[in-house]
């Protein structure tokens, strides 16, 4: 037995502690609830204790007196021959002298908390007070018929016959001999006609629907019960009487407030609380309350209990440890389990409510299924980025096609054609089949609570994508999952990298036509200019612009069909098929810009070339013997060959009509071959700002500080071819008394030794000096190293004299 609301009306958290000694399920609609009223000290617990076995504290008048027993409302649980649970609310007594003038507040709420609790209120009036309207409890009746229609309860159709009504069992105390049930029901049945009119004429004045009679809402069971001490048999008997009643007709099977055993505690609790805050105390909302609290409260501890099993599922899904039937089969097993174990609980709630709260359930769980879903289908779009050149992706995805494409089509060169709308949506597609491939079958529970259609309502688009009937011996339905947040991300990374891919195609067809015209150019500096010292400036670049005119053809007829190819479906307008040649023309003028550029820094050499194949050779080509040549003659030559050989550097300055052949063709092409020239703009405009006129009318190439660099060292080369010549035809004007014994030294050591060591004088002399100062360490004649060493400077001297002589006459004679 538990107290559960206190003398001051507090209720306290201890319905849950007589629950604990019932053996059934909590969960059950299988019990029922009785409530006993009645004056103080009259027997009411003795009464429930006889009647269910309980053990509620009663009266002890040797000891106590006459005086208030129970305070407030405990709670007990009945045990005596029947076969569901009964628990009993044993209430306060009224007219108690304890409370006194504020007993009122505390009956009538007590009154009306047990109305709205139980399935049967027991009255326990005493024989004697049956006449009088306060000790009879007949004010306080009066008081629970108003209350009924606050607690619209006929919301629950008990005026339909849809719930059975609640009972009112008067047990009439003490009677004696001559008193019967029927006269004592007529008796009380005369009484509560009398009060439902006083009733119905207050509640109709406020516009309420009166039923006819108070029959139609309550069932009305009268007991004559004898006076314990007086006839303990006879008290018994009838106490087993009532017994019997209540368990085969009285008591309904199931707890009139739909409300399971184990919710019985929160429904006591809002009642009590909503009575206490003089709230308007509607059964039906208050029931449903309950089973909003308890289905949402069964809803969290299922989520609880799987949300283990769902990360688990997501966490193999992000993996790719999960196939499509590994994922089917989990969260098949995930929600029967979970609706299995939801329904138990909910099923015996508001049924409304119960489904509402299950489909709450159900798009959590579904969206947690989609999140998993998701993470799968992103790993598809970051796989993209396993490519470091994206083209490598598109290529391998067309691998299939260009097999075919070869097997269909004999031609020995095909070409990749890119199509960037197409190749998005093929890819889209792919991943729409993907992920139609991820679908959840729903267990027998959806289709058995008629949830299918709640589901879509609540369901599609956000998070399913759709629910579909399948017939595979039976009706199966299966849902797909609402993946366009990933398909939209992937959508855009596929735009993203379909510029790439053009970018990186436009990029291939650029590197293998650059590659071509270098291929096709770098010769034509060596062959046109550097093979023939002789040719002239005018005829070079009319044999260098024939060349790149035959080349551009060349590489128009190679690369139009690829150029066709690639950009038929290309968005990038400037590269359309007519301006093939154009960008060929381009590229073949900018190209040989730089190779002219290159050449630049070696041009020195070239110039020194011509200048010797002047200067060195007569005119059938035979090599000058300068011995004995008239100096005159020899400068005259000198000059013009110098002259003639620099003027080719006049190559860096061309005029536009022949660095640009197609200039009749393409009339802006010098401004793109500036304009895509960074070097050349900056020559250009360098020479602008320093030119003395000398190349107005001339594009140059390289800056006027290199072209002087050039000539300078070209110059300088020059000069040194020169004064070897001079000195040849000094001394060779006269014959050379060279001693024999210098030729027996080359012979020995060898012309080019000889020559190396030679072309140093300061060498041979420290050779000679350290060879003297040898002999005299050797020796220890000091005085004749001095000697020695004065000697072997005038020597040294003649025998430089002597070599050089030698070596140039060597040299004549080899030409």
């Amino acid at each position: 037995m538990r107290q559960i609301i206190d003398y001051d009306c507090n209720f306290k958290e201890e319905v849950g502690e007589v629950l604990k000694g019932i053996s059934t399920s909590q969960n059950t609609l299988e019990f029922n609830v009785i409530s006993i009223l009645g004056c103080q000290s009259t027997g009411k617990s003795t009464l429930l204790n006889t009647l269910f076995g309980t053990h509620f504290k009663v009266l002890d008048k040797l000891t106590s007196g006459y005086c208030q027993t129970t305070k407030g409302l405990w709670l007990g649980c009945g045990t005596e021959s029947f076969n569901s649970p009964i628990l009993i609310w044993d209430v306060e007594g009224t007219d108690s002298l304890e409370r006194g003038e504020d007993r009122a507040t505390f009956e009538n709420r007590a009154a009306l908390f047990s109305l709205a609790v139980s399935d049967c209120m027991i009255l326990n009036i005493p024989l004697m007070n049956l006449t009088t309207y306060s000790s009879s409890n007949f004010g306080l009746l009066k008081t629970i018929l108003n209350s009924w229609f606050s607690l619209k309860l006929d919301q629950n159709g008990i005026t339909k016959g849809n719930i059975k009504k609640t009972t009112l069992l008067f047990a009439v105390r003490d009677i004696t001999i001559n008193d019967n049930d029927e006269m004592l029901g007529r008796k009380v049945v005369q009484i509560l006609d009398l009060l439902w009119r006083q009733v119905a004429e207050s509640q109709n004045s406020l516009g309420n629907q009166i039923p006819a009679s108070f029959s139609d809402i309550f069932e009305v069971k009268v007991y004559g019960i004898p006076s314990l001490p007086n006839d303990c048999d006879g008290f018994k008997q009838v106490v087993a009487a009532i017994r019997y009643d209540l368990s085969t007709s009285i008591l309904p099977k199931d707890y009139t407030r739909r409300i399971p055993l184990e919710g019985l505690g929160i429904y006591c609790k809002t009642v009590w609380n909503c009575i206490v805050d003089c709230q308007e105390l509607n059964i039906p909302s208050q029931i449903k309350l309950v089973s909003r609290f308890r289905c949402e409260q069964a809803k969290d501890d299922i989520l609880d209990q799987y949300k283990k099993p769902i990360k688990d599922l997501q966490k193999k899904m992000e993996k790719r440890e999960f196939g499509f039937n590994e994922f089917s089969d989990s969260t098949l097993l995930v929600l029967e389990n979970s609706l299995a174990s939801y329904f138990e609980v909910a099923s015996k709630y508001d049924h409304e409510i119960s489904t509402n709260t299950s489909i709450s359930l159900l798009v959590f769980i579904f969206h947690e299924f989609q999140n998993a879903v998701n993470s799968r289908m992103s790993l598809e779009r970051q796989d993209l980025r396993q490519y470091t050149n994206i083209l490598d992706y598109y290529k391998k995805g067309i691998e299939d096609y260009q097999v075919q494409y070869d097997k269909e089509n004999s031609e020995e060169s095909h070409y990749i054609s890119f199509d960037s709308s197409s190749w998005v949506n093929k890819e889209l597609l792919k991943f729409d089949s993907l992920s139609l491939k991820w679908r959840t079958e729903f267990p027998s529970a959806i289709s058995r609570q008629h949830l299918i259609s709640p589901i879509k309502e609540k369901c599609i688009p956000d998070i399913l994508n759709e629910i579909s009937l399948k017939s595979q011996g039976k009706e199966v339905f299966l849902a797909t999952y609402n993946t366009l947040e990933q398909r939209k991300l992937l959508s855009e990374t596929l735009e993203i990298h379909s510029k790439k891919i053009y970018e990186k195609l436009v990029e291939e067809f650029f590197e293998s036509l650059i590659k071509d015209i270098l291929k096709e150019i770098s010769p034509l500096f060596g062959d046109h200019f550097l093979s023939d010292p002789k040719l002239k400036l005018d005829d070079f670049w009319e044999l260098t612009d024939s060349s790149i005119v035959n080349i551009h053809k060349l590489l128009v007829l190679k690369y139009e069909k690829q150029w066709i190819t690639l950009f038929k479906n290309s968005n990038m307008n400037e590269l359309t098929s007519s301006g093939l040649e154009e960008e060929i023309a381009l590229q073949l003028v900018l190209k040989f810009i730089q190779l002219v550029q290159q050449q630049s820094k070696y041009f020195h050499i070239n110039i020194v070339d011509r200048f010797k194949s002047e200067f060195e050779l007569d005119q059938d080509g035979v090599p000058r013997q300068w011995i004995g040549e008239d100096a005159k003659i020899m400068k005259e030559l000198f000059i013009k060959a110098k002259n003639n050989s620099l003027q080719i550097t006049n190559v860096f300055y061309p005029r536009k009509d022949q660095l640009i052949p197609f200039s009749d063709r393409f009339s802006n092409l010098f401004d793109k071959v500036v304009e895509n020239s960074e070097d050349l703009l900056g020559i250009i405009a360098l020479n602008k700002d320093h030119a003395d006129g000398k190349f107005l009318d001339s594009v140059p190439l390289i800056s006027e500080s290199n072209l002087k660099e050039i000539e300078s060292k070209a110059s300088q080369e020059i000069t040194n071819i020169f004064s070897k010549a001079q000195l040849i035809q000094s001394t060779g004007r006269q014959p050379q008394n060279i001693p024999w014994w210098i030729y027996l030294l080359i012979i020995i050591l060898g012309f080019d030794e000889i020559t190396y060591v030679l072309t140093s004088p300061v060498l041979v002399t420290l050779l000679l000096l350290l060879a003297s100062f040898i002999y005299s360490y050797l020796t220890g004649n000091f005085s004749s190293f001095c000697n020695y060493s004065q000697q072997f400077v005038i020597i040294s001297t003649k025998i430089l004299h002597y070599i050089s002589g030698a070596i140039h006459n060597s040299l004549d004679n080899r030409k």
